[in-house]
């Protein structure tokens, strides 16, 4: 489904981009205290491979990443070596990274990562504990109401609750429409039963999507205050609850700052 489990190589790096949302609030928080990018240490939440890590620190910055999945971080420690960055100080895994004491950051993002958390209050809380206060954060990930679940790429299946009737949904919308799933090479030769099994798993167990007024209220019990923004949260168009998670596309972008 993506390149996760691919050795990152150079090229890609060369080849990548952070998202200008990233980086210009990083830059924003350097210029308005006044540092050099080397002042400021920076964690990528669910750094994955660490690619937005290596970028960041080619471009100066103290760059850090924490990931859940060790065998897809493992596939940037070739590179981080070869580019003269040790990936033992830079790569933790969460549980790694629990360990630490002290270490304290400047500015925390994620990006795609909330969808995938089950204990949410777990996670915040021990990136409450690795924010200095005033430590800014930015985190993106889509939203809950969203027509189009960006990962399984099957429209309104994750509106559903996770029983049975989401299991039909899917078996019903692969048979009439949509059985060809490019986007999961794995599954092109499965039967049809195959694929709605391995997508509701994959559904039910990797995914945890919340409405963005539940996510700001743990961030914000947890030492932040929080702003969001997404691509129609000003349409008049749609009703608040719609728009404000995201509908009908796009991501959630949620700003935060620790004050406590």
């Amino acid at each position: 489904m993506s390149k996760k489990y691919e050795p990152l190589t150079l090229k890609e790096l060369n080849d990548f981009r952070l998202k200008p949302k990233i980086i210009g609030s990083i830059e924003r928080y350097r210029k308005t205290n006044n540092l050099k990018p080397e002042e400021i240490r920076i964690l990528d939440w669910g750094c994955g491979r660490g690619r937005s890590v290596l970028k960041l620190l080619q471009m100066g910055y103290d760059a850090y990443g924490v990931e859940i999945d060790a065998q897809a971080m493992s596939k940037s420690y070739d590179l981080f070596n070869n580019l003269g960055y040790s990936h033992k100080s830079r790569l933790m895994t969460i549980e790694g990274a629990r360990l630490v004491k002290g270490f304290i950051f400047d500015f925390i993002f994620s990006e795609q990562v909330l969808e995938h958390v089950r204990n949410l209050e777990d996670v915040v809380n021990q990136m409450s504990g690795m924010a200095k206060i005033d430590a800014v954060g930015i985190h993106t990930f889509p939203g809950s109401r969203v027509i189009v679940e960006p990962h399984v790429f099957i429209p309104f299946v994750h509106w559903l609750p996770k029983n049975c009737f989401r299991k039909l949904y899917l078996y019903i919308y692969l048979k009439l429409f949509f059985n060809n799933l490019t986007n999961w090479p794995s599954l092109q030769s499965a039967s049809l039963s195959e694929k709605v099994d391995t997508l509701n798993d994959y559904l039910n167990e990797k995914t945890y999507y919340r409405d963005v007024d539940s996510i700001v209220n743990i961030f914000e019990k947890h030492g932040f205050i929080s702003d969001y923004n997404c691509p129609f949260l000003g349409s008049k168009r749609y009703p608040n609850f719609l728009k404000k998670n995201a509908f009908p596309k796009g991501d959630i972008i949620l700003s935060t700052r620790k004050v406590q």
